[in-house]
């Protein structure tokens, strides 16, 4: 038992069991040969990124189908070979326009919260932004409930993205990015800790230069509208907007 590791879902097949989990912040897949009685890991071609498998009912079958995703990826399907190791991609979500992934940045960062721990940041924007604190940047979290946030395309953020915008992912205690722990550490008696986890990421990007506070969004719903009123009763001074 680990409480630094959230279990999400498993296949069981004749010669392959596939385990999605979430680690370090990601979701993983692991896959163990019943033959050999070895596991070994899949490696995804992004470092920010979500996926799932669906449920196959097919016993003697060595492949699982897998709906694949990140900030700039549509989101994609493939059938993973659990014996070759390999991918084929079978769809692919279209985006109607001229979009092409590769005009955009994605990449994860950590802020550092008031205990020390790192609290990663999920970011995307368009190639060529210049770090001199004058980006208009929407940070967006929930944290609450075990749920995590994962950073998933959405072709609605494109006009932000191609208007210079920064949009950003606070993966803050709550959730369970880093197990059932990071859960518990933001709730009930711990759940401050929700809170300035988030304020952390929002000062995370300003002396990163993404953004300054006359620059900066946040938004949160629900649970994240709870969210929103803490931060916004904190730290005035920190933000420009708050949809709540």
């Amino acid at each position: 038992y680990n409480e630094e590791i959230t279990f999400r879902n498993f296949q069981i097949y004749k010669n392959y069991w596939a385990f999605q989990y979430a680690e370090d912040g990601l979701d993983k897949l692991k896959i163990y040969n019943t033959q050999s009685k070895t596991f070994y890991d899949v490696d995804f071609p992004e470092k920010d990124y979500y996926f799932y498998f669906y449920d196959n009912n097919e016993y003697n079958e060595n492949k699982i189908r897998i709906s694949y995703t990140s900030l700039k990826t549509p989101n994609q399907i493939f059938d993973y070979d659990m014996k070759e190791r390999s991918f084929e991609l079978l769809k692919e979500q279209e985006v109607l326009g001229n979009y092409n992934k590769d005009d955009y940045e994605t990449k994860r960062i950590f802020a550092t919260a008031k205990d020390g721990k790192k609290v990663p940041i999920s970011l995307i924007y368009k190639k060529g932004l210049q770090l001199n604190g004058e980006n208009p940047t929407l940070l967006y979290s929930y944290g609450s409930y075990g749920y995590s946030t994962n950073p998933y395309f959405s072709s609605v953020r494109l006009s932000l993205l191609d208007r210079g915008f920064v949009y950003a992912i606070a993966h803050i205690r709550g959730g369970s990015e880093y197990g059932y722990r990071w859960y518990k550490d933001g709730k009930m008696k711990n759940k401050m800790n929700t809170f300035t986890d988030f304020i952390a990421c929002a000062e995370e990007l300003i002396a990163s230069k993404y953004t300054s506070p006359e620059k900066l969004v946040i938004e949160g719903g629900s649970a994240g509208g709870l969210l929103m009123g803490a931060v916004t009763n904190m730290r005035p001074d920190l933000f420009k907007l708050v949809l709540a």
